[in-house]
This record gives structure tokens, C-alpha cells and sequence, in this order.
């Protein structure tokens, strides 16, 4: 599936899905565990870099790492003003850390196809879930 094709039936879809060099992968919804590791991350985050002018997201917005990759990571940051694909505001492009958790289920996932694009991109946090989806 090319880039086009991907966010024109992403923007139109219910439910989230990444897209890796061309594949689509269905995103899970996240366990409790998950949301509260991410909200334990996110928190102390934000409130070391809000003076710093820098945003925290977490889990609903797109990122676009790059034309093979396009995700929803955990957590990312951006600092300045976020730059968008398009005048749409939906996709961030200028990203300066991305944390994905990593859970059993989408280990493999995270630390192949989409951690490998994203750390050849300049980007490397990833936080352990120990395991708990």
C-alpha cells in the first residue's frame, strides 16, 4: 500500500493502525498496565519540559517518522512549534523523543519493524512493561 493510500483510509478508519513500509499493522487497545506506565512516564515528563517550551503527547496522536513509517507511539515530545504533514494538524513531523512501552504482545512489533525505523531515525527510548499487557 503506498503513503497516499494508507492516509487517506487511516483518516477515514474507526480504529488506528501503523504503517511500515508499505504494511499496515492493526493497533491493540492497551491493557491498564500499559496506560499507567505510559501516564507514570508522561507525567514526570511534562513537568520537566513544559519550561523548556516542549508538548507531551500521549497514545492518540500520529507520528510520521518518516515516508516507510507512520505511528502512534506511547508517548512523544515536541519541542517549538509542531510541524504538521499537512493542514489537517493530525500528523506531527517534527518529533524530538518517541517512547513506546513495550509489552509482550507487541514486543516483536516494537523492537523490529517499527523500533528498527525509529531508531534509524534518530530516535531510541523504548520503556518496558515487564512483561503485563
Amino acid at each position: 500500500m503506498s503513503e497516499e493510500e494508507y492516509l487517506e483510509r487511516e483518516r477515514a478508519a474507526e480504529f488506528r493502525s501503523d504503517y511500515y513500509a508499505g504494511y499496515v499493522y492493526a493497533m491493540s487497545g492497551g491493557s491498564w498496565t500499559h496506560g499507567t506506565l505510559v501516564q507514570n512516564v508522561n507525567r514526570p515528563l511534562d513537568a520537566a519540559l513544559r519550561s523548556r517550551n516542549c508538548s507531551v503527547r500521549s497514545t492518540d496522536r500520529r507520528v510520521r517518522v518518516s515516508g516507510k513509517l507512520y505511528t502512534y507511539p506511547d508517548i512523544v515530545v515536541v519541542c517549538g512549534e509542531p510541524k504538521f504533514l499537512d493542514n489537517r494538524t493530525d500528523i506531527v513531523t517534527n518529533p524530538v523523543l518517541i517512547i513506546e512501552v513495550l509489552s509482550q504482545s507487541t514486543e516483536a512489533y516494537d523492537r523490529g519493524g517499527e523500533g528498527h525505523a525509529i531508531s534509524h531515525n534518530g530516535f531510541t527510548a523504548r520503556a518496558g512493561s515487564g512483561g503485563a499487557d
